[in-house]
Formats: structure tokens, C-alpha cells, sequence
């Protein structure tokens, strides 16, 4: 059974000789620059932290740390990051009781409650925007 050898992707092969390039170039134990951790996430979230990492020669917990820390934000997410969260409960938001409910919370203990009239409808993406300042 013949054997196939992977082929390994250009710009993987292009950020291995840059880091090798760095590696010979510095003078002392330098950690490495954080644009080529950030293109070897970024690489890694492509093509999977342990391929990348045999590639690169770098260490697999750092990579992985990175790769879960600049993560992308899912489809239709709106930005908020860790310890951010946006609550909605169903009843609130169908009419039943008092109205809608939105709550905001970042991880410093922030907190922006926004109560609406019963029978009232919101569109959460919208507000969520426009309290972030992400719409002009």
C-alpha cells in the first residue's frame, strides 16, 4: 500500500521559515512576537492546533491557549466577550407579565437592565448593538 505524504499549506510553510528566521536572529530567550503567535492561531483554528504545532516546532499548550483566546466570534454573536452575557426570558419576550427583559453584564460586575411595557417587542441584536456604540 503506497503511502501519501500531506502537503502542507504555503502560508504554514511561510510562517515556519519566518519563525525560524526569528529564531536565529535573536540573542537571547526572547518570548516570540505576538503577530506570528497570532498567524499560527490563526492557522491553527484552520488546520488544527496539533498539525500547526509539529509544523512550527512551538509549544502545543501556548498554541492552544491562543487559539482559544482570539477565537472568532460565532455567526451572529455580538461582541461581548468573556464574562459578558445577554438573559431573555420567553415569557418576558411573548407578551406575558410585565414586558421584556434585557439584561447587559460585563465581567467587571456592570450591569445595564432595560425593563419594556408589557406587549412591547425588542430586537435584542439591534439594542445590543447600540449600547456597545458598534452603530453609528
Amino acid at each position: 500500500m503506497a503511502q501519501t505524504k500531506a502537503v502542507t499549506p504555503a502560508r504554514l510553510v511561510r510562517l515556519r521559515e519566518r519563525i525560524e528566521r526569528w529564531r536565529s536572529t535573536r540573542t537571547k530567550l526572547w518570548p516570540m512576537p505576538p503577530e506570528l503567535w497570532s498567524e499560527a492561531a490563526v492557522l491553527a483554528r484552520e488546520l488544527g492546533v496539533g498539525p500547526v504545532q509539529r509544523v512550527l516546532k512551538i509549544h502545543h499548550a501556548s498554541l492552544r491557549q491562543r487559539v482559544e483566546e482570539e477565537a472568532p466570534p460565532a455567526k451572529g454573536h455580538t461582541g461581548a466577550g468573556d464574562g459578558e452575557f445577554v438573559e431573555l426570558s420567553g415569557a418576558e419576550l411573548f407578551g406575558m407579565g410585565m414586558g421584556p427583559v434585557v439584561e447587559f453584564a460585563d465581567g467587571s460586575g456592570t450591569r445595564l437592565v432595560v425593563r419594556l411595557p408589557a406587549g412591547s417587542t425588542v430586537d435584542v441584536e439591534s439594542l445590543v448593538e447600540a449600547i456597545r456604540g458598534e452603530r453609528a
